[in-house]
């Protein structure tokens, strides 16, 4: 069972790196004008700034995140009456969050959310429609496409930007408890259950990382305290799916060793000849070179 986990979720994570282009396109959104539901205007925050965003944007995501599953099992029959019948039902239910959300607005107008709180919307309905196969596909997708922006974290918020991550492959990249999250959702919804205590738990492993006081975490390290947290919780299945599966995935490394490390924009450890050490960073939106210093274990940046 854990195999066939893991082979899936190989799977599904090609078939979500898949350029949109080379898959197949089917207009999801039509049928939704053919069923009477009350569909609100909604105003979104993503990377493009704020803007209005429409249902029928919804009914697209989900059979975008139906399609890779799709591929991923090589289905040939896609767009199906079923399959469609779940994009409208699921859109149904996103629809009848945001009317929820709309009447609770004080000031009126159209609901604001963020791209992430819409994505977590569309996952619950998922859920309640009983396809986690295609909420997990769904949170594949996110993470390929650089989703989980602006998410919400769960009491406090903590101060992460002076912990750096160690990567297997020896790079050091910046804290992102996105992906932390991400990882943790996966194997909610890999064992059918929901994945709303993702939130929690991964504040909860950015927090105990946060108050080692290093400023740099291993990446193992990292998922010890994933284990941990999860046990803490009570989430007894999910941990010993989480820890089957870290194995497997070990094997897979050992046996693939040219497999690289998820994409990730990194920085380079320097060490100068008086001990202090630097970060020699990459900014890819603007194609230039920033540093980092660190001495006697504080932060500053230039």
């Amino acid at each position: 069972m854990r195999n066939t986990i893991f082979e899936e979720d190989r799977l599904l994570t090609k078939a979500a790196e898949t350029p949109r282009e080379n898959k197949p396109r089917f207009d999801w959104a039509e049928d939704l004008g053919e069923n009477r539901f009350e569909i609100p205007k909604v105003r979104i925050t993503d990377g493009a700034g704020d803007r209005d965003f429409h249902i029928a944007e919804v009914a697209e995501v989900i059979g975008e995140a139906l399609t890779d599953l799709m591929i991923s099992r090589e289905e040939k029959e896609i767009y199906t009456p079923q399959n469609r019948e779940l994009v409208v039902e699921s859109s149904r239910l996103v629809a009848g969050r945001l009317i929820e959300r709309l009447e609770q607005e004080e000031e009126g107008g159209a609901p604001r959310l963020s791209f992430d709180e819409l994505h977590k919307l569309i996952e619950k309905a998922l859920v309640e429609n009983d396809a986690y196969d295609v909420a997990k596909s769904l949170v594949f997708s996110r993470s390929n496409h650089g989703g989980t922006n602006g998410r919400k974290s769960t009491g406090a918020p903590v101060d992460s930007s002076l912990i750096r991550l160690i990567r297997r492959s020896g790079q050091v990249v910046p804290w992102n408890s996105s992906k932390i999250e991400v990882a943790i959702r996966k194997a909610f919804l890999s064992l059918r259950l929901d994945s709303e205590p993702a939130v929690q738990v991964s504040d909860e492993v950015t927090r105990r990382a946060v108050s080692t006081g290093q400023a740099f975490i291993n990446i193992e390290d990292v998922q010890d305290i994933v284990q941990e947290e999860l046990m803490k919780h009570g989430y007894f299945k999910v941990a010993e799916s989480y820890i089957l599966y870290r194995a497997r995935r070990r094997v897979e490394r050992e046996s693939n060793p040219d497999t690289h490390e998820v994409r990730q924009d990194s920085m380079i450890v320097v060490k100068k000849k008086d001990g202090s050490t630097f970060f020699l960073g990459w900014d890819r939106s603007q194609k230039t070179h920033y540093f980092c210093y660190h001495r006697a274990g504080s932060l500053s940046f230039s």
